[in-house]
């Protein structure tokens, strides 16, 4: 296994403490006010390529010092992320298919006044950084050509490393109220073999790292709420506890589809097998076989559900519309039965009591269907109030660190 002893931060001879650690920051390089006006658009734009780089390694040099003047018996790697791409969820296996980058700095003293070329990288000390829920993951750099030093300040000794991560990572569904439901996709990112007793994250994520244009989701809409949040989790297996950076996108399903080509077509069956009520008594044979066929129509079609429908132990909303629905083919079944063992002299009293079992399915079977309609639209309007509620405004003054 990889030496997992993190590195030390250079002392100041006088004091042994690391709140002590002096960093000497290079000022940004100010605009010259006499360059000439004839200077082309290029030259302009790699000036402030070049200012914008060092504001974010001054800013990265920063953070660094702070961090280390907060905590100095902890070493500490800012976390870059930036989601590409949240392209589909599987229900039935649990999991999302995510495309993210991530980047971190780090420093070590071993980098000071050198390249990248002149270190030996397999004995250069790393977070070892990994996405703690992922199931298939494929890394797009190879190791050992994603690290990097600063060549503008080589004096402060902070690694760059990146990688770009394809592939699947677990999410806990709760799809009790599918296909109304609203779920949570996490990406989990931690350190696999440094604990958080000596290794602790700082997120310096953009602003725009979890943008919503990253989420192309054909069944689910985004929702506010997009969040990187730092936590420490325990690991039972290891009882150690870690440093972890966790993504959260909240996701609400767009019904639709279930709604229309899902329960339309239930409701429809439901509908033909009462067309057994309006036949005379002679006709038992047909009224049968209608009934035992569309009963066999809604097996199969239940098959065929089951492939877009998750596998789970528990009734969904849906299942149990569907449910519901196979209920009353069943009854009118049962009912048909029932009325050929009994004999009726009078014609008139068995086209009476089927029309009173008629009656007694339809409005029962509309009173629940109508119900199940109330739930599910105020499930969607309060989806959808989520997703266009106003951004909180920003309050003036200074606002405290969490």
């Amino acid at each position: 296994p990889r030496n997992t002893t993190p590195p030390k931060m250079s002392e100041k001879e006088d004091g042994p403490s690391k709140g002590d650690i002096t960093i000497q920051l290079s000022p940004i390089a100010a605009p010259d006010d006499d360059a000439e006006e004839g200077d082309d658009q290029g030259g302009d734009d790699d000036a402030e390529e070049v200012t914008d780089g060092e504001r974010r390694l001054e800013q990265v040099v920063t953070t660094i010092l702070d961090a280390y003047k907060r905590e100095p018996n902890k070493e500490h790697c800012l976390v870059v992320v930036f989601l590409n791409n949240l392209s589909k969820i599987k229900d039935a296996d649990e999991e999302a298919i995510v495309d993210l980058s991530i980047t971190l700095y780090w420093p070590d003293d071993k980098a000071k006044g050198k390249d990248i070329d002149d270190m030996d990288l397999e004995k250069l000390w790393t977070p070892d950084i990994e996405i703690y829920n992922a199931n298939e993951m494929n890394k797009l750099y190879e190791q050992g050509k994603n690290f990097n030093i600063w060549e503008q300040h080589k004096e402060h000794g902070i690694i760059t490393w990146w990688q770009r991560y394809k592939g699947t990572v677990s999410v806990q569904l709760d799809l009790h109220a599918f296909p109304l439901d609203k779920q949570i996709v996490e990406i989990r990112i931690s350190s696999s073999t440094v604990c958080s007793d000596y290794l602790k994250l700082i997120d310096f994520s953009e602003p725009d790292a979890l943008a919503p244009e990253a989420v192309n989701l054909v069944e689910w809409n985004v929702l506010p709420g997009r969040a990187l949040s730092l936590r420490e989790f325990y690991n039972p297996g290891e009882k150690m506890h870690y440093s972890q950076l966790c993504v959260s996108i909240p996701l609400a399903r767009r019904s639709g589809f279930y709604m229309w080509k899902v329960g339309t077509i239930a409701v429809i069956l439901v509908l033909m097998s009462w067309t057994v009520f309006l036949l005379p008594q002679e006709s038992f044979q047909d009224s049968l076989q209608i009934s035992m066929t569309l009963f066999l129509a809604a097996i199969a079609f239940n098959f065929v559900l089951m492939e877009s429908l998750p596998k789970v132990s528990y009734n969904t909303f849906l299942d149990k519309y569907i449910l519901m629905c196979y209920t009353y083919i069943f009854l009118s079944v049962v009912q048909q039965c029932v009325m050929y063992c009994i004999t009726f002299d009078d014609p008139g009293t068995f086209k009476l009591i089927n029309f009173l079992c008629l009656a007694v399915f339809g409005g029962s079977f509309i009173v629940l269907t109508i119900v199940f309609g109330i739930v599910g639209s105020h499930t969607v309007m309060r989806h959808r109030k989520d997703r266009t509620a106003p951004k909180p405004k920003k309050t003036k003054g200074k606002q405290k660190k969490t």
